[in-house]
């Protein structure tokens, strides 16, 4: 099948003339699903479902790669994070790297599906210093009714 040498090496690169339009034949070619293992700048790896935009953006280096890189000169060691709707877990695995054994983050996630998910990529890179907690953040107190629709990653 073609569709995996095409997602290697769009996962793989960052800039060719014509990147754009492989992607979106790419990105249509793939059904049912599709899962794929992308590579965090620290070198954590992440389950992602290529049939879920969002996720296949991490797949393919585009989505908030950049501001991963950069959030490696923000945090130091022992530091504290907190990712609030840390969704499948890329900000709390990349901080997790840098803040080390000796600082700790605090990773929320309200969809049960996607705190699944979230909970695997903790798992396979074995981080030890994240504490999923499967709640939504607010500034007040009080209940908020949530509905996920399935097999998605999408924001409330």
């Amino acid at each position: 099948m073609i569709i995996d040498p095409i997602g290697v090496i769009l996962a793989k690169t960052t800039f060719f003339p014509g990147r754009k339009s492989l992607i979106n034949f790419w990105s249509q070619s793939i059904s049912g699903k599709s899962s794929r293992i992308a590579k965090l700048p620290n070198g954590c790896r992440l389950e992602t479902d290529l049939n879920i935009p969002y996720e296949r953006m991490i797949y393919l280096r585009k989505e908030e790669y950049p501001d991963l890189l950069y959030l490696r000169s923000l945090l130091g060691k022992g530091d504290v994070f907190v990712d609030v709707g840390s969704n499948v877990g890329i900000w709390s695995l990349s901080a997790s790297a840098v803040v080390g054994s000796r600082g700790h983050v605090f990773s929320f996630e309200p969809n049960p599906t996607t705190f699944k998910k979230l909970l695997r990529n903790l798992d396979r890179n074995h981080i030890t210093n994240v504490t999923p907690i499967q709640a939504a953040v607010s500034s007040s107190g009080g209940k908020i009714y949530f509905i996920a629709i399935k097999n998605t990653t999408f924001h409330v």
